[in-house]
């Protein structure tokens, strides 16, 4: 975007206000429309009606002179000059363009309801109270490059037909963009929000850019709808999209920001990535955490009831991120660099990436079995004294701890969409959290009781035995403890006459390991049947060991 000219550069010195240190963009008669008389600021309105531009530069509005100046567009005389109106939307409708280039508005300026017909330009304008343009209407250019609000923007319900520029625009305060409806491009590259961005509900029609920008607190973007593909790139202390709808896709390269993307939707394939390829910049007005934390991972709060189906995400925070209620959650693309929460460190807890459902239903399995927990707390891990920021929680719908069979399926998707991405090494820890749901699941009390019974059995002993096909070191285990122990009763019953421990012992090593039968031997009945458990027992324990090692090879 090109600065504004000075009005010394276009017209001269003569161009000027005649009243002694004012600069202002002199009018048709002497000067300025902050000092202009009432017969002056009528002619000017009416020439501004009839299609020609009005002049308002380097000005000092007060808020009298801007009521002044709407007053005199909502005359009858005014009204009788106007061809048309706008019988939708209500105000009044002005024909010519008007610069406010530069202009200070020391005062409330309130241009609610006004429709610019034609180009506006407030180009390092400064608001220094608050700046009212709700329900206001732009047919033409609006461009706010460079301009400071002071005491808050109010643009809701706005309508921008065309280009809406905010370029380097400084909002010292909350900046309300609710319902504003963009229909066409938009421009905030390198603005400035100190406080919150509030554009719940607005409509982008032919946007593709939204950003870079800065927002110190919450950028919000709830219920908005973006009908092309488009590219949010932000630094913001929170980020929500609830309920946002994405029709062509997005691209969100967001920086040390709290991200929400509850039921949010997705049309097309989405990228979610921490931002590194743009620039931050500096000032004395923003907020330092946000510049020291400039290289942490965002933190994905929540995809509960959003359309993820072709979302990828990369190089984001996952610790504390609730998946229930997504959907096309198995189609999700979860690429190495984003970051896990992790099991706490426990001598008989294995290391192992988890999602948050599960620490909350740990946490509240360890609360409700508190002396069970007291008893065995030198081995099992201490889940409530777990370094684990929690984030804060704005749905209580989303805080409820779900069941074991809940956490199953959720694991189970989230592990088919690792595999589909031939990640199949990363999928591990995802199985061992499935297969820990549902060994964890309760046995009902009458209908499938047997049932339910056999399949905690089977899951057990596979948890046991090998850690669920991914942990070798307990099948070779199992089978060495299964071949130490069988060798004791082999050379007390097994054979006539008995034999030393260390013969019995070799033999059980020979009739696990061995293809074809071992050499001969005097067994009794019981030798027979300690043989024919080995050399069972052994192939299943061998099978498991190798099962497990490709698991963790597998690509």
């Amino acid at each position: 975007m090109i600065a504004p000219k000075d009005i010394d550069d276009e017209q001269g010195a003569s161009a000027r206000c005649e009243r002694d240190g004012c600069s202002g963009a002199r009018l048709e008669g002497t000067h300025c429309i902050g000092h202009a008389t009432d017969e002056e600021l009528r002619e000017a309105v009416k020439r501004w009606c009839l299609g020609q531009s009005l002049d308002a530069r380097n000005a000092t509005i007060s808020n009298k002179c801007l009521q002044r100046l709407l007053g005199v567009l909502t005359s009858e005389d005014t009204q009788r000059q106007l061809a048309s109106r706008e019988r939708d939307r209500p105000g009044t409708t002005v024909y010519g363009s008007v610069q406010f280039d530069r202009a200070r508005f020391p005062d409330t300026a309130n241009f609610r309801g006004v429709n610019f017909a034609g180009p506006a330009s407030f180009d390092d304008a400064t608001f220094a109270g608050a700046a009212d343009f709700s329900d206001t209407t732009f047919r033409g250019h609006a461009d706010f490059d460079a301009v400071t609000f002071g005491d808050g923007a109010n643009f809701a319900r706005a309508i921008f037909d065309d280009h809406a520029g905010f370029q380097g625009a400084t909002f010292k305060r909350a900046a309300e963009f609710d319902g504003v409806r963009f229909r066409s491009y938009t421009d905030f590259e390198n603005a400035t929000f100190d406080g919150d961005a509030n554009m719940r509900g607005a409509t982008f029609q032919l946007a593709r850019q939204l950003g870079p920008f800065v927002v110190t607190k919450k950028l919000i973007l709830d219920e908005s709808l973006f009908t092309e593909r488009i590219t949010v790139a932000a630094v913001a202390g929170l980020v929500s999209t609830r309920s946002a709808i994405f029709t062509d896709g997005v691209r969100l390269s967001l920086r040390a920001a709290e991200i929400w993307l509850d039921c949010a939707d997705f049309g097309r394939a989405s990228t979610l990535s921490h931002a590194k390829s743009w620039t931050v910049p500096t000032g004395e007005d923003w907020s330092d955490c946000l510049l020291e934390e400039a290289g942490a991972l965002p933190r994905l709060a929540t995809l509960c009831g959003a359309q993820v189906a072709g979302l990828s995400l990369s190089g984001i925070d996952l610790r504390h991120c609730r998946f229930f209620g997504a959907h096309g959650l198995h189609a999700l693309i979860v690429e190495p660099s984003c970051k896990w929460q992790h099991t706490p460190p426990s001598r008989f807890c294995i290391d192992r990436e988890m999602i948050a459902e599960e620490y909350d239903w740990r946490c509240r399995d360890e609360k409700s079995n508190g002396v069970k927990r007291t008893l065995w707390r030198y081995f099992s891990p201490q889940w409530n004294q777990h370094d684990c920021e929690r984030l804060d929680r704005r749905d209580s719908d989303h805080d409820a701890v779900l069941e074991p069979e809940q956490l199953a399926a959720l694991y189970r998707a989230l592990r088919k969409a690792s595999e589909d991405g031939n990640d199949q090494a990363g999928a591990g820890d995802l199985y061992y959290g499935e297969m820990e749901m549902r060994r964890r699941i309760p046995i009902p009390r009458k209908r499938g009781r047997i049932r339910g019974h056999c399949d905690w059995g089977v899951i057990s002993a596979y948890w046991l035995l090998a850690g669920y096909g991914l942990r070798a070191s307990r099948a070779f285990g199992a089978l060495i403890t299964v071949t130490l122990l069988a060798a004791i009763p082999l050379s007390i019953w097994g054979f006539h006459p008995p034999r030393a421990y260390g013969r019995a012992l070799l033999f059980a090593v020979q009739s696990g390991v061995s293809l074809l039968h071992p050499p001969e031997a005097k067994l009794s009945a019981s030798g027979q049947v300690i043989e024919i458990v080995l050399r069972l027992a052994s192939p299943v324990f061998f099978g498991l060991a190798i099962l497990s090692l490709r698991s963790r090879i597998k690509r």
